[in-house]
């Protein structure tokens, strides 16, 4: 005496596919991935990024970043941004992209004295490149207390060698285009 199938049996009975069906389903799916993922990686490449650090001496412990483009919602000190800034680049063009902390925005205090860079009553190192600085068109902040600005950040890398707001003052907040994250 046979026993009637179980209703899972009945199920898998019914979901079972023919092997041309198999193939053509195989077949339309693999088309389909194939003219939609260019489109779906050409968005993806147009928004996100890895980015790398060519420099010896860098301005941020890591030289390897996941970086997202457009302008952040907001900008909050402690956050990695990707701007261009004409101050940072040393032929004074103004294309070179960098990575820097923000150190702060509107309403941080820098002061600037012999023994280093204080913010918000913090130290965050030495003007280890004042020595060295022949930049023109940048020239170096004096020794003093400055405020940032409404739409102005303070732009920070955390190396003693960093060329950075301590030495070029604020950067608009125009400059930034965009996000990173370090590896």
């Amino acid at each position: 005496m046979n026993k009637p199938p179980s209703p899972f049996q009945e199920a898998h009975q019914v979901a079972r596919l023919s092997r041309r069906s198999i193939v053509v389903a195989g077949i339309l799916m693999a088309t389909v991935a194939c003219v939609v993922a260019p489109l779906g990686l050409s968005g993806i490449q147009q928004r996100y990024a890895i980015s790398m650090d060519p420099q010896w001496q860098s301005c941020l412990p890591w030289s390897t970043f996941f970086v997202r483009y457009g302008k952040p919602r907001s900008i909050h000190a402690g956050e990695l941004v990707l701007f261009r800034d004409k101050k940072l680049d040393p032929t004074g063009f103004g294309n070179l992209p960098a990575i820097k902390y923000v150190a702060g925005g509107p309403g941080t205090v820098m002061e600037i004295r012999k023994d280093g860079v204080w913010i918000d009553g913090k130290f965050w190192g030495r003007m280890w490149l004042l020595p060295w600085m022949r930049m023109i068109h940048v020239g170096s902040l004096p020794y003093g207390r400055y405020v940032v600005p409404p739409g102005k950040v303070l732009l920070m890398g955390t190396t003693p060698g960093s060329f950075d707001g301590r030495y070029w003052g604020f950067a608009s907040v125009h400059r930034i285009y965009g996000e990173a994250w370090p590896f």
